[in-house]
């Protein structure tokens, strides 16, 4: 076997390795995060509980809605999601949300048929974290890390890298709110 087709041999398996260890969704810019949501809501964590069903382990995560951005909501969200850790047992899904009991949050949020609770649109991609910024006032809308998920965009497959040299997406760039929630409702008209 030639020198290069061993090299050719092992970058592929390496690639497939790398997106093996990934959870591929498509790319959604916010354009898209808006259309693909129902519910677009404002809030805080308020309770996380892990539990199994039908030999699955999910975690519902209950969340206490301050604003509306698109659709309607009740004061309380209950999103479900696979993964978890219950008991000595754990299933981790590779760019699935995590949250943290207090955790302010801007979610987009889509409502599978025949559902009544809720899930985050595009996994990771979909969850936005609030902070107060020095000021003590201001709020940023913080993107999530995108690690374990790989993007399917137009031109095909490629693995999300935070460190990428590329222009800042939605989801590496720090903003404001106001700013963040204006877009999004202007996006709505």
């Amino acid at each position: 076997m030639s020198r290069k087709l061993i090299i050719i041999s092992f970058t592929i398996v390496f690639l497939f390795a790398a997106l093996l260890s990934a959870t591929t969704v498509i790319e959604l810019d916010l354009k898209g995060l808006v259309k693909a949501s129902d519910l677009i809501v404002i809030g805080e964590v308020e309770s996380t509980r892990v539990f199994m069903e039908k030999g699955r382990i999910l975690t519902s995560v209950v969340i206490a809605q301050e604003r509306v951005l698109k659709g309607k909501a009740a004061d309380k969200i209950e999103i479900v999601q696979y993964g978890g850790r219950l008991d000595k047992l754990t299933t981790y899904v590779p760019g699935m949300p995590q949250f943290v009991e207090k955790e302010k949050v801007l979610l987009f949020l889509e409502k599978p048929q025949h559902v009544s609770t809720y899930v985050v649109t595009g996994l990771s991609q979909g969850k936005f974290k609030l902070a107060t910024g020095p000021d003590g006032r201001k709020i940023f809308v913080v993107p999530t890390s995108l690690d374990g998920i790989a993007l399917l965009n137009p031109l095909g497959l490629k693995k999300v890298e935070m460190s990428s040299p590329k222009t800042p997406s939605l989801n590496r760039v720090v903003q404001p709110l106001e700013h963040f929630s204006q877009q999004i409702l202007e996006l709505q008209k």
